[in-house]
C-alpha cells in the first residue's frame, strides 16, 4: 500500500470502514447475471476501483484481497464505456440497477434507493473518466 496523505484523499475518505483507499465507492449488492445458465441472485462486496466493479464473497475476502492476504482474484467487471441504468423490466425486486458492457448485462440490487442512485451515478463518473484528461 502506498501512503498517499494528499488533501484530496483525505477530504473523500472520511469513514474509517473503507477498506480500499483508491475506492470510489465500496458496499454490499446483491449481483445476478443476466442470460447466465443459473441466473441466481447472490449478495457479493462491491467495491469500484477506476475502470473496474471488483465483486468479492464478502467484505472480509475484500479485506483480505486489498492487504495481499488472498490470491483468489475477485469477479471483475470492466465499466469502461459501460451502460448503467435503473432496471424495471428484467426482475420483480426493486431497487435494481442494470450494467450492459460491451459483451454482457448484469443486474445489481441496492439496500434502497438512494444507494442504488449513488451506485449509477459513481458507475457512470467512472466510466467517463477518460473523456475529462
Amino acid at each position: 500500500g502506498v501512503d498517499r496523505s494528499s488533501e484530496d484523499s483525505g477530504s473523500r475518505r472520511d469513514s474509517s470502514s473503507d477498506i480500499f483507499c483508491d475506492a470510489t465507492k465500496e458496499g454490499l449488492l446483491h449481483f445476478k447475471q443476466l442470460h447466465a445458465d443459473k441466473g441466481k441472485w447472490k449478495q457479493m462486496y462491491a467495491v469500484l476501483r477506476g475502470h473496474y466493479l471488483c465483486l468479492y464473497k464478502d467484505k472480509k475476502e475484500g479485506q483480505a484481497h486489498a492487504s495481499c492476504q488472498t490470491i483468489e482474484e475477485p469477479l471483475q467487471i470492466s465499466i469502461k464505456a459501460c451502460l448503467i441504468d435503473i432496471s424495471y423490466s428484467d426482475t420483480k425486486r426493486k431497487n435494481v440497477l442494470r450494467l450492459t458492457t460491451s459483451y454482457c448485462e448484469y443486474l445489481f440490487q441496492a439496500e434502497d434507493r438512494e444507494d442504488m442512485l449513488a451506485w449509477i451515478r459513481v458507475i457512470q463518473e467512472s466510466s467517463n473518466l477518460d473523456e475529462e484528461v
